[in-house]
């Protein structure tokens, strides 16, 4: 647009925005005058032949994602005449200089190769969502992928975090795919990585007033010993689980983290739990003290408040 200006060489790209001097606070110019500001300046795995941007009614700013076509810098294994494979990759900012690559396509071109590379291009019309990538012999025409190929996309690439972000961002306009299912899948990719603190911090995110997902969740983790990472985490209304979710996490702390269960019993209402048979349990821990985690009086007096 009249604001903005976007370079493109090699395999760099620069984002600038033209502003007045008076609004850059720039000092022995006059105030009439226009400079230019460096927003973005970034570096692609690819060489670029094409450059444009997207755009999004429903946000805010002039431009949503820059649009890059060109060519990777591998060259192609099965032939002989250094034929390259011809790219298409939606970036969008993070930094002045990094980006997140929302969506990266390989096109497939007839006679792409380097003695050809003057007869590639890009034009486009962003206002109407297209892309018209033009060949030594052939014109394809783009648009940008819908909400639930972009999930898709994040969920091909094991982007589940991304994938998570964007359902959450974008979910009334998801058709096919929910967050829900979404996010379960990057919850599942941490607990298999063994990053236990790190899915117990995301599950207020991923299952939100679910009350029946919490309580999966409360077995997944109570299955895997790591249930402690959940005492922090656990609602207590909206929704209100069942009470052996926090009887689980209660037994766990009495055997292994007293303070914790000792917080835990003062923090929790008596509804939320069976208190009889939290009490047989720590009697139960009583008359078998393991000196290593001494259970003392204070513990105890703490369930008949």
């Amino acid at each position: 647009d009249d604001d903005h200006l976007a370079l493109a060489w090699a395999n760099t790209v620069t984002v600038c925005k033209i502003v007045s001097c008076s609004e850059a606070a720039t000092t022995g110019v006059n105030s009439s005058d226009k400079v230019v500001e460096v927003h973005y300046t970034w570096k692609v795995d690819m060489n670029i032949l094409g450059l444009a941007f997207t755009f999004d009614e429903a946000v805010s700013k002039p431009w949503k994602e820059i649009v890059l076509f060109g060519y990777s810098n591998e060259s192609s294994e099965e032939d002989n005449d250094n034929q390259l494979f011809m790219q298409l990759v939606l970036l969008e900012p993070e930094g002045l200089d990094c980006y997140a690559i929302t969506t990266e396509d390989r096109i497939e071109m007839k006679r792409c190769s380097n003695e050809r590379l003057q007869h590639f291009q890009m034009c486009s019309l962003p206002y109407e969502s297209l892309y018209y990538l033009l060949g030594d012999c052939e014109l394809i025409e783009a648009h940008p992928c819908s909400p639930d190929d972009r999930v898709r996309w994040y969920l091909e690439n094991r982007l589940y975090e991304e994938a998570m972000n964007y359902c959450n961002e974008h979910g009334s306009q998801l058709k096919e795919l929910n967050a829900a299912d979404v996010g379960k899948k990057f919850i599942d990719q941490l607990i298999s990585e063994g990053r236990f603190a790190d899915a117990a911090g995301k599950l207020k995110i991923v299952c939100g007033p679910h009350k029946e997902l919490w309580e999966y969740y409360v077995n997944e983790f109570d299955q895997n010993h790591m249930v402690l990472h959940l005492a922090k985490y656990l609602p207590v209304k909206d929704p209100q689980l069942e009470p052996e979710s926090y009887q689980c996490v209660l037994i766990a702390a009495l055997y292994n983290h007293i303070p914790l269960f000792h917080r835990l019993i003062s923090v929790w209402k008596p509804e939320l739990y069976r208190v009889g048979a939290v009490i047989d349990m720590t009697i139960k821990r009583a008359l078998n003290d393991d000196p290593a985690r001494p259970l003392s009086n204070t513990d105890v007096a703490a369930l008949y408040r």
